[in-house]
């Protein structure tokens, strides 16, 4: 019925399937969706007050559409006082300034990568730069930041053994709206740590409570409480997000509601933190970029590119980097250019094959077209050479 413009009889085959379904949260969150898509905006705040009623949340504005633990406290802004993390972050904030600030400019030149949550977005930019993303951990953009990986590991248990939360640097760009919304659990609350913060700052709602960011304070929420933001200055706000688990979401809960490969995770968090065998997020797009460029600052390369191989069934990555070696000097050879390249990539602890190459496949913009790289022979991907 939606998918074909009937959203008015849409929304009572959803009113139906909420009454009937004893508390299922996404059958709530798609009817108050499929109300908007009505032009019934007005008649959105009822369904959320029924799902209360119907003890499917606590209350009408913290509404996550994932896990919901009854009984955790309610409360949307939570003082730094509360929250020992918060503390760690704030004392620590020179040093966290200047990891930031020390690849701020290489992510200004096109690096920020844009969320997932496009969606949310009214109008603007919102893009980040993550170190761990859902337990995690993105390897090359750790291995840029070392002190505030550290810092969390050994000061911030909450933080780092937060599996079904992250660890990013936040930017919103000036003119951005980002459209009131919840996050996906109630068993996690967010910490903001203010990096950039322009004049006149922009301002946050949770709940009913209007905020605004101080360089260097945090600001603390809990995101399944429905909250937006609205940024009105000319400049971008920069903030290090860290979720950390909620502080009533203590051993036993997290023994009831943690399951599958969340419990997994999370153990390996408890023992281990985000170690270097601990399990990486895929090494996304900018990692990529940087890593070329990376390569490219080795002697005698000309010119590189790289792409990740992923096996999807026992889930491991390389990096496949090709290099165009410059006129090499009398007793140098490919190889020993290839060998220095793979010392260069090895501090990022990633799987990697180097191999170079006479000439480049072309895009018509001239540019390299990575997609048409010549694979690397299976042997070589199988031993994981380098």
């Amino acid at each position: 019925l939606e998918e074909a413009g009937a959203h008015a009889v849409a929304c009572g085959a959803r009113a139906r399937a909420a009454f009937s379904s004893h508390g299922w949260v996404d059958v709530y969150h798609r009817w108050g969706h499929c109300l908007r898509a009505a032009g019934r905006e007005d008649d959105v705040p009822a369904t959320y007050e029924v799902a209360v009623s119907r003890g499917v949340w606590q209350h009408a504005m913290q509404r996550p559409n994932d896990l919901y633990v009854p009984g955790l406290r309610p409360r949307p802004l939570w003082s730094v006082r509360d929250v020992p993390a918060a503390l760690e972050l704030e004392a620590a904030f020179p040093t966290i300034l200047r990891e930031y600030r020390a690849l701020r400019d290489w992510a200004e030149g096109g690096s920020w990568t844009p969320v997932a949550d496009q969606p949310l977005i009214l109008k603007g930019d919102w893009t980040d730069f993550k170190l761990v993303e859902n337990g995690k951990r993105h390897p090359v953009n750790c291995v840029r930041c070392p002190e505030t990986i550290k810092l969390i590991q050994d000061r911030c248990p909450e933080i780092a053994t937060q599996i079904r939360g992250s660890l990013i640097f936040s930017r919103l760009a000036g003119g951005t709206r980002i459209r009131p919304h919840c996050g996906p659990t109630n068993a996690r609350i967010r910490i903001h740590l203010a990096l950039d913060v322009p004049d006149p700052a922009p301002r946050i709602r949770v709940g009913s409570e209007w905020r605004q960011w101080e360089v260097g304070r945090c600001l603390i929420f809990d995101d399944s409480f429905e909250h937006e933001v609205v940024h009105d200055g000319d400049e971008a706000r920069v903030v290090l997000i860290a979720d950390l688990w909620h502080p009533d979401f203590g051993d036993d809960l997290r023994n009831k509601y943690l399951h599958g490969r969340h419990w997994r995770r999370y153990q390996e968090a408890l023992n281990d933190g985000w170690h270097e065998g601990s399990e990486p997020h895929r090494v996304d797009p900018s990692e990529v970029r940087f890593l070329e460029g990376e390569l490219r600052a080795v002697g005698g390369v000309r010119e590189a590119a790289a792409t990740v191989h992923f096996e999807e069934a026992v889930g491991r990555q390389t990096l496949i980097a090709y290099i165009e070696c410059k006129k090499l000097a009398p007793g140098s050879t490919p190889e020993d250019v290839c060998g220095r390249c793979a010392e260069r990539l090895k501090p990022f602890g990633l799987s990697t094959l180097v191999l170079a190459v006479l000439d480049w496949p072309r895009a018509l913009d001239g540019s390299i077209d990575h997609a048409r790289l010549p694979p690397p022979p299976p042997e070589l991907l199988s031993g994981q050479c380098e």
